[in-house]
């Protein structure tokens, strides 16, 4: 099976080979590929047990690469907006209109970028995300699918639905979902007659953070402003509840202002981009 977006990277300083996934670099024991339609429910132990849509189960034990790990290492976000709101997340949506490319192409350094609307808990242990994804390695395409990470280390992803051309719109939707429990999520990408979605049921405290952003790995010889795409990134129509206002956040590590992009909201709207082409 060909893989996406999962390049393989140096080993941590651990020994532990690392991969890239929408929430960080994360050994690459704990990644796995789900059906889109899997309901997964995180256990008391750390594991999680995945119910598949033909319904077989599986159960899985703590990933104990993400504990010699002991950390979640971030990915560049060099643009972002945060939810106001400290309270339980129960519904968060927006509309992704597909950028352009890429300004330049490092085939060498696996470049990738993510743009995706996410909720995390306040220990930032756990994160749910429906990616809209560029990878160098299929450079004509935009693929949609949704990702979670769980408390005991695993990151579990759908397959992907590629395609997707500029201009394109992605409806991304996290929304508390009581047909499967206390604090469970329905997580969707949507396209069209594309859909990559699955259900989530938690253990490690309610998710009280919103978040956009655009992420971006691959940068050749510090270039990090070549691994930004050609055009803006606009997510529109933004509705999270509780009801809540957003404000552009400084990108970390590096900020896409370095590049001469804006980053601003306007109303149910988040526009971030260049002024022009950076060539």
């Amino acid at each position: 099976m060909r893989v996406l977006v999962l390049a393989f990277l140096a080993a941590s300083a651990t020994g532990i080979e690392l991969v890239q996934t929408p929430h960080g670099l994360r050994p690459n024991s704990c990644v796995r590929e789900i059906p889109s339609g899997t309901y997964v429910e995180a256990l008391p132990d750390g594991g999680l047990r995945n119910t598949y849509p033909n319904g077989s189960t599986h159960t899985f034990g703590p990933c104990l690469d993400a504990e010699r790990l002991n950390t979640t290492i971030w990915a560049n976000w060099p643009a972002m907006a945060w939810g106001s709101s400290s309270q339980q997340q129960t519904y968060f949506s927006a509309t992704y209109v597909v950028p352009g490319f890429p300004v330049r192409h490092t085939k060498g350094q696996q470049q990738t970028i993510h743009i995706w609307i996410g909720t995390e808990a306040a220990a930032q242990r756990d994160i749910m995300q429906p990616v809209l994804t560029w990878n160098i390695e299929q450079p004509n395409d935009w693929c949609i699918w949704s990702w979670m990470m769980i408390p005991g280390g695993q990151s579990q992803h759908t397959g992907r639905s590629c395609g997707l051309r500029q201009g394109d719109h992605v409806q991304g939707l996290i929304q508390l979902d009581n047909r499967c429990g206390s604090n469970c999520y329905y997580i969707s990408a949507k396209s069209g007659s594309k859909t990559q979605a699955v259900q989530y049921k938690g253990i490690m405290g309610t998710e009280i953070r919103a978040v956009t952003a655009v992420e971006v790995w691959g940068a050749e010889k510090g270039d990090h402003c070549g691994t930004l795409p050609r055009s803006e990134v606009v997510f529109t129509g933004l509705n999270a509840q509780p009801a809540q206002s957003f404000s552009p956040g400084t990108g970390s590590p590096w900020d896409a202002s370095e590049c001469g992009w804006h980053n601003r909201i306007e109303g149910t709207t988040w526009r971030t981009g260049p002024g022009g082409i950076v060539v």
